[in-house]
């Protein structure tokens, strides 16, 4: 993916009216996340950038790299940051200070970490051939407490609050919603 231009659009009734066009030169193979005026962009072996709009362009604030990693996934919540790394696992990191991520929390998972979402105590992990992990925080730290398999691969995960549901997409096998 190669992104040159965000553009920012209003829905009005059914009408889509462009507002702006931002200049992006963000050249890398990645996906890309928006959580209150920053962008996400988890873009596999070269990390994940965290970036925002200053004045017409999109700027890269900082990336965050390790020697090895396959950055798949992102999910932001308030100050909290969840990276999902096929080779490395989870990472949670505080994002206080957008500039300088800070991590308070791996897990090393035993498969491939396609996807991650959190919702509240909670961490749901879409990770390969081991279907759907739960990490749950208790007594000071996060614990593997229940995880859901099936015979597909789980590649991505969704967390509908509203509802209280999972989504899970297993491949071949399609959508999985989870209580």
């Amino acid at each position: 993916l190669t992104i040159e231009k965000l553009y920012e659009f209003e829905l009005n009734g059914f009408d889509l009216i462009q507002k702006n066009d931002f200049n992006a030169e963000v050249r890398k193979n990645c996906s890309l996340k928006y959580n209150k005026g920053f962008f996400y962009l988890p873009c596999f072996e070269e990390g994940l950038y965290v970036a925002k709009i200053d004045g017409k362009k999109l700027k890269i604030l900082t990336s965050i790299r390790n020697k090895i990693n396959y950055v798949t996934d992102c999910f932001v919540k308030d100050n909290k940051l969840l990276i999902s790394d096929r080779m490395l696992g989870i990472s949670l990191y505080d994002i206080s200070d957008k500039t300088q991520p800070k991590n308070i929390f791996r897990y090393d998972t035993s498969g491939d970490a396609f996807s991650v979402v959190m919702n509240n105590n909670e961490i749901f992990i879409a990770d390969g051939i081991n279907g759907v992990l739960n990490l749950t925080y208790k007594k000071r730290e996060y614990r593997l407490s229940k995880f859901y398999k099936s015979s597909g691969i789980a590649t991505k995960i969704f967390f509908n609050d509203k509802n209280n549901l999972l989504y899970v997409s297993f491949s071949s096998e399609g959508i999985f919603i989870l209580k």
